[in-house]
């Protein structure tokens, strides 16, 4: 029995999520876009910087929130390892004495070690995930407003414009903020 996994049709591919897809991502970001409130102290160039970073961070708010969470939980583990590992030095030191006063209390100590090891796994894959996740929308967020903004450039501009900007524009500059993110 032979099988071939290969994706042949686009309709073979598992479906994405709503909330991954870019008509979506770019719905968000174009609200929070135009819901930007304007600082009168700023320049113009500073203005705009801050109303791209505002609706960006509208876009991927939630899962940032989340993965702030996720990573002080992760870094609070972080530093049980040693606390635990003194504890269970502390109890080899005093059965080597003979003067332990719990018998199974090292058995105790690395179960614990163990779940707080199994535990900060989880957690720094779970902050991984997510922080991954709001990269993937900070990309296609990206390129869909340059895209959308693309298509309603002036015949002037267009003609200033090569394709070769507009495709540098959408692949390079948006992995350039993904891998920021």
């Amino acid at each position: 029995l032979h099988m071939d996994f290969k994706c042949q049709e686009v309709y073979d591919l598992a479906p994405l999520a709503n909330v991954d897809q870019a008509q979506v991502l770019q719905t968000q970001f174009q609200t929070a876009y135009d819901s930007y409130q304007p600082n009168a102290s700023r320049t113009q160039a500073q203005q705009d910087e801050a109303r791209l970073i505002h609706a960006l961070l509208q876009v991927c708010k939630q899962r940032l929130m989340a993965a702030g969470i996720i990573k002080f939980f992760n870094t609070c583990l972080q530093f049980g390892f040693p606390l635990i590992l003194q504890q269970l030095l502390l109890y080899f030191d005093a059965v080597a004495e003979g003067t332990e006063e719990y018998r199974y209390a090292g058995y105790y100590l690395s179960a614990l070690l163990l779940l707080f090891i199994g535990t900060k796994s989880i957690t720094e894959s779970a902050y991984f995930h997510r922080v991954q996740r709001c990269a993937y929308e900070v990309r296609a967020t990206i390129s869909a407003a340059v895209y959308s903004k693309s298509l309603r450039l002036t015949a002037t501009a267009q003609q200033t414009t090569t394709l070769g900007e507009m495709v540098n524009l959408m692949q390079v500059d948006a992995t350039k903020l993904e891998m920021f993110v």
